[in-house]
């Protein structure tokens, strides 16, 4: 931040620097639809099941051992099953156990079709549905038990249920059942797939997409530099209130959050994916009418930078900084591991739609604004650690509240707490510098906690997300 002040006062024409890195910032953000899309192709695990029938009973089951099987879409009935049949051995209350060959035989009302199955061959067939058994309650957690319910195709004829047997009759006599190990290929419409991406396809979109994002978040810090420098300049000039300019800047976010959900929803309307292009566009926009107005605004006052480097050394000498420092860094990943999981989570988790995501961004925006109005009071009623203490709080109970949400809509009252964790800890944040630093440093004081908050502490909770 120091040295965009610096900059700025080498060029000598602010106007000219702040409509260059606008433009720069809208074309950066459209560079970004332009990255290609990585073509992904869906995989499913395999299912494996540990079948057994009785030889004196006509129910067959298929005991399911999830711990290594694909991921269940709905446990209570699989679907759409190609099952091969192998290892089949008989098991005895006498503790005789020889493998020998099995008899099958596939049933219907009115015909049956029978063969014999060795240790070394395996028997395949396709089965409309197995549903879960809720014959069987003391099993372990990773093992579901299923029964046929749906049709068995083999040798293109169709039947209703397998039953099976031994060619020694002697196991008749004996309390035996038959055991087999049975795979079935995952599909679609039973398994939670995978999606593989191709490695040379994967890389080139993240190198793109990692230049691309890197230039957009350089031109917005150098934005956000320029923009609070010469604001501070011209107010401070004009003798102007910095807490009703600020009051501007919450108004825009509540205006145009909800503006460009509604877009999302509107273009995605039958759409596969969201398609979030209004979102990028709407930017561009924005920024590019920014950079026009900018032609005609007065920034003759000069950006005070001088003994910026001396300044950030006396600071930097002092214990007291590197404290404050680092509880604003705290709040800073804390916002930004909030900022960056909290629209991901309402809409893959909660399903949330993406004008309800502008609605909670303009919810917890939209209540600041009286909180402004009172934040200089309150600071000075209850302390500035205080202050700060009230934004850890406040962290934590959003994250408690965010973590136990069933509904996107309760999410609404959770982001009212961004008045503690923004707005008035900024307040508090900066009376407190004003506290603890001389007044010729303030404004490199202001510049190196803004810093710490809205850029490392952002920046370093999406890495942790990554």
């Amino acid at each position: 931040m120091p040295f965009v002040r610096v900059l700025a006062n080498r060029i000598g024409n602010i106007r000219l620097l702040l409509c260059f890195f606008l433009i720069f910032s809208a074309t950066t953000c459209l560079g970004l639809t332009f990255v290609p899309v990585v073509e992904t192709k869906m995989t499913h695990d395999n299912l494996d099941f540990s079948m057994k029938c009785s030889l004196s009973s006509n129910f067959t089951y298929f005991y399911l051992l999830t711990n290594n099987s694909c991921s269940i879409r709905n446990p209570n009935s699989l679907d759409h099953l190609v099952l091969e049949i192998k290892n089949c051995s008989t098991n005895c209350s006498s503790q005789v156990q020889s493998r020998n060959t099995i008899d099958y035989c596939f049933v219907n009302t009115e015909e049956k079709s029978c063969g014999k199955l060795t240790a070394n061959t395996t028997l395949t067939f396709e089965i409309s549905n197995l549903v879960e058994s809720i014959k069987f309650n003391k099993l372990p957690r990773n093992v579901l038990i299923y029964i046929i319910k749906g049709n068995i195709t083999h040798g293109g004829a169709q039947y209703r249920n397998l039953i099976c047997g031994s060619t020694n009759k002697l196991f008749l006599f004996e309390s035996c059942h038959i055991s087999c190990d049975v795979r079935s290929a995952g599909n679609a419409a039973t398994c939670v797939g995978t999606q593989l991406a191709s490695e040379k396809r994967y890389s080139r979109t993240f190198w793109m997409y990692l230049t691309i994002r890197l230039s957009v978040s350089l031109g917005i810090g150098i934005l956000n530099g320029l923009f609070d420098a010469t604001s501070i300049a011209v107010i401070k000039e004009l003798d102007a209130d910095i807490g009703y300019q600020r009051m501007w800047q919450a108004v825009a976010v509540c205006s145009f959050a909800p503006i460009s959900g509604g877009l999302v929803d509107l273009l995605s309307a039958g759409k596969d994916t969201k398609d979030y292009s209004p979102c990028f566009y709407l930017y561009a926009t924005l920024y590019i009418a920014g950079a026009f107005v900018s032609l005609f605004v007065d920034f003759s006052t000069k950006i005070c930078s001088k003994k910026a480097c001396k300044n950030l050394k006396i600071l930097l000498a002092k214990s007291e900084i590197y404290v404050i420092l680092f509880h604003v860094l705290i709040l800073g990943i804390s916002w930004g591991f909030l900022e960056n999981f909290l629209f991901w989570f309402l809409e893959s988790e909660l399903g949330s739609p993406a004008f309800l995501l502008g609605v909670i961004l303009t919810i917890g925006v939209g209540t600041s604004i009286p909180m402004t109005t009172f934040s200089t009071w309150i600071t000075k009623n209850i302390g500035y650690v205080n202050v700060i203490i009230v934004a850890f709080v406040a962290y934590a109970i959003r994250y408690i509240g965010y973590s136990y949400a069933y509904n996107p809509y309760i999410c609404l009252v959770y982001g009212t707490l961004e008045n503690f964790t923004l707005t008035l800890s900024a307040v508090g944040i900066m009376l407190y510098c004003y506290h603890l630093v001389p007044s010729k440093t303030i404004n490199t004081m202001k510049m190196l906690w803004i810093s710490t908050h809205f850029i490392m502490g952002k920046d370093t909770s999406l890495d942790e997300i990554r």
